[in-house]
């Protein structure tokens, strides 16, 4: 993975961490996570 990549993700990530964890539990739990929008 180049790194501009890596540091785009990481962007992302920052940016959506809490919707990232409300995303996992309902997936872990059976439903459906729903979408995250993607960076811009």
């Amino acid at each position: 993975m180049s790194e501009r990549a890596l540091r785009l993700i990481l962007e992302w990530l920052d940016l959506h961490r809490e919707e990232l964890k409300i995303a996992w539990e309902k997936a872990a739990s059976g439903n459906d996570p729903g979408k995250i929008e993607p960076l811009k």
